[in-house]
């Protein structure tokens, strides 16, 4: 039978090593504890205020002391029960946390792919066996070979889009193709409308092609119509930039009312889209893709970053439109295109599928990761609408999103500055994203969130606090 949790209320730790902040010298003293016995599994900690009245220090400094102390596997929170500790532990402990382990990445929104290694290595063994291997290695068309454009177009028609082989064109990824289609599709001074926050890639872009980006307003539900056309005749804007599923940073999902909406402005305004699909594979077809709702109007962006491995380096890019689609194909050209080696790899995982095992098991892990999220988070976390790698986090007053973020990275957890999505100079919102995946084992991702969620409660000043003691 398993050891009941006890409160302690008699344990009092014996601070030692003057040298270091106060915050370090308790949460050592807890993991000195736990490795000498003193302090059990199951053991339940005394609560922050009670310990911090005891010592004549500040509730901020055992905070953070027990963040650095759960960081190390020492103790483990439950949102509205307290502090307990976990196993025995003689790690060291410092003002970064774990002395062995690197910062925890919830920065960027790859998710891990140590399950494609060995898919991988078999399908290399079977291209070695294959004769001749010559045509691996040549210059493709630009628009990408023949059966890779094939196999694109299968793809496509599994997350709902409809496009013809011959309106598939192979690129690197959906950055490759997102620069080709902006570079064909627009000239320097143009406007193009995005949503109020969006994904880095297109910022960045649009300062190279010299392009001038405008947030649109949006609601719950994605970006208003009726806003989207009136930005369309105040700026005279050619072109939309949209993420409909599983939006980059805000995990916002367009309902499916919403995306026709969208769909009939674009037809009304004559209105070009590029549609960023990086996640749609996640919706499993609970929602329609712009491109099938207005094909003409729509240059359709994915890639298999998310769903299969950040390396592959194969996206795609759907464009019904031939003006368009010649245009952006000698953009891949003038820029870079996709190795036939690479979409020799994913065209083959798209046919006996590899590709869609492995999509399924990422959404596997997205929804186990957004419950260790519900578990840690409590009432912070906001479940998006369909399984997500990355969360949106409003943060509570007084926190704002710069001192959060350079809080986090104090205690080892490394997350994307929330200035990064906001177009032009727009406000930036007090958020942060917390991206779930790229970490490949669930402990650390509890961990990381195991120092997120008693940090949500700390006001910035606490870290100075403790610093002061």
């Amino acid at each position: 039978m398993s050891r009941q949790p006890q409160v302690t209320t008699t344990w009092l730790p014996e601070l030692s090593g003057s040298g270091k902040r106060w915050a370090e010298r308790l949460a050592e003293a807890i993991a000195s504890d736990v490795a000498a016995g003193k302090l059990r599994p199951g053991d339940q900690l005394p609560t922050q205020r009670a310990l911090a009245r005891h010592l004549g220090i500040t509730t901020g400094t055992v905070n953070r002391a027990y963040a650095l102390a759960e960081r190390a596997g020492v103790v483990s929170a439950e949102v509205g029960r307290g502090s307990f500790v976990t196993a025995g532990n003689d790690t060291a402990i410092h003002s970064t946390g774990l002395g062995r382990a690197s910062a925890i990445n919830f920065a960027l929104n790859y998710p891990a792919c140590g399950d494609t290694e060995q898919a991988l290595a078999e399908t290399l063994g079977a291209l070695s066996r294959r004769q001749p291997l010559s045509g691996l290695l040549s210059v493709a068309p630009y628009a990408g070979l023949a059966r890779h454009r094939q196999a694109g177009a299968r793809w496509l028609a599994r997350l709902g889009v409809s496009a013809h082989e011959d309106d598939v064109l192979v690129c690197t990824s959906v950055q490759h193709g997102l620069a080709a289609s902006l570079a064909a599709l627009t000239a320097p001074g143009d406007v193009v409308l995005t949503e109020t926050l969006t994904s880095p890639s297109i910022k960045a872009l649009a300062a190279m092609h010299h392009l001038r980006l405008m947030g649109v307003a949006g609601d719950d539900e994605g970006m208003l119509p009726d806003a989207l056309e009136s930005a369309c005749e105040s700026t005279g804007a050619r072109a939309v930039y949209v993420m409909p599923t599983l939006h980059t940073p805000t995990t916002l999902t367009m309902s499916e009312r919403r995306r026709r909406d969208i769909a009939q402005v674009l037809h009304k305004r004559q209105l070009l889209a590029i549609e960023d699909d990086a996640w749609g594979f996640m919706a499993q077809s609970a929602v329609t893709p712009l491109q099938a709702l207005a094909p003409e109007w729509v240059v359709y962006l994915t890639s298999f970053s998310k769903c299969l491995a950040p390396g592959l380096r194969v996206g795609y890019v759907a464009a019904c439109s031939s003006t368009s689609r010649q245009a952006i194909t000698s953009c891949i050209g003038a820029t870079t295109w996709s190795s036939p080696l690479n979409a020799e790899i994913a065209s083959r995982w798209v046919d006996d599928g590899t590709a869609w095992s492995m999509a399924q098991q990422r959404i596997r892990t997205a929804r186990e990761r957004e419950q260790l999220a519900r578990h840690r988070l409590g009432s912070a976390f906001a479940s998006p609408t369909m399984p997500s790698f990355h969360l949106w986090l409003p943060l509570p007053e007084p926190w704002r999103a710069n001192e959060f973020i350079a809080e986090a990275d104090k205690l080892g957890v490394s997350l994307a500055s929330t200035e990064i999505f906001v177009p032009g100079r727009a406000a930036t919102p007090h958020a942060a994203r917390i991206c779930l995946g790229a970490e490949a084992r669930a402990d650390r991702v509890e961990a990381g969130l195991a120092v997120l969620a008693p940090l949500l409660h700390t006001g910035p000043g606490a870290y100075a606090a403790a610093h002061v003691q």
